[in-house]
């Protein structure tokens, strides 16, 4: 899709845990046939591209992209757009030279009030101490009008975030969130929580709401909906 390869199957990728099986996680988890052999592509990739081309003016209008820690697939197509300025934020933004990323800290956001059309923050907040400030943050250098893409892993079945300050170790992190790194497992509350810092929030998914020519073409997850918050 990003490169125009077709391939009978994609290679398999994703992290092994049982805490994204027994909770029913989407957007996360070992799974088969998601990765594209030639450009590198994913399923959370590929579902952003086609939501901007298939739901938004992204591609076609004038608009001002803060991206944080981005994937690089979607980060190539959106600067190949001539209308898109395109800033990449990191922590560590030696890692997107390619990109001239900034250093961002993405709960101290080093821009103005109201600066961005969109901001795309994807598969982050799970790996992030303080989420509400970081919400809050997107939210403000957000323009009225404009929306955040806001992505994580989700249990499906889980009411309430897991979550533990105090689990420290690896292993236990590892038991509880499904990854070393991830200080917490998103439950269906997640949504409360971007509401409290200001998002009026949508879930649009591409197979309840019938916005994909072929439902099966592009090897996406089915219970992943793009998570949107906007400010009003």
């Amino acid at each position: 899709m990003f490169c125009g390869k077709s391939y009978r199957k994609f290679l398999h990728q994703g992290v092994r845990a049982d805490v994204f099986k027994k909770h029913r996680v989407s957007g996360a988890g070992y799974k088969k046939n998601v990765r594209c052999p030639n450009c590198g592509s994913n399923q959370r990739t590929r579902l952003l591209h086609l939501f901007f081309e298939l739901r938004t003016d992204v591609y076609q209008e004038n608009v001002r992209i803060l991206h944080i820690s981005p994937k690089r697939t979607i980060a190539r197509e959106l600067r190949r757009r001539g209308s898109i300025d395109h800033v990449c934020g990191a922590l560590f933004p030696e890692r997107f030279q390619e990109f001239e990323a900034v250093r961002l800290d993405v709960t101290d956001i080093g821009f103005d009030d109201d600066e961005f059309d969109v901001v795309i923050c994807n598969h982050v907040l799970e790996h992030v101490r303080e989420d509400q400030k970081a919400m809050g943050e997107m939210y403000r250098v957000l323009r009225p009008g404009g929306f955040a893409v806001l992505q994580v892993p989700l249990a499906l079945d889980l009411a309430e975030t897991r979550e533990d300050p105090n689990l420290v170790q690896k292993r236990a992190r590892v038991h509880a969130y499904g990854q070393k790194d991830h200080l917490r497992l998103y439950g269906l509350d997640y949504f409360d929580r971007l509401e409290n810092a200001g998002f009026r929030v949508e879930r649009d998914n591409p197979f309840k709401n019938q916005w994909l020519p072929d439902l099966d073409r592009y090897c996406l997850d089915r219970d992943e909906d793009v998570f949107l918050g906007w400010k009003d």
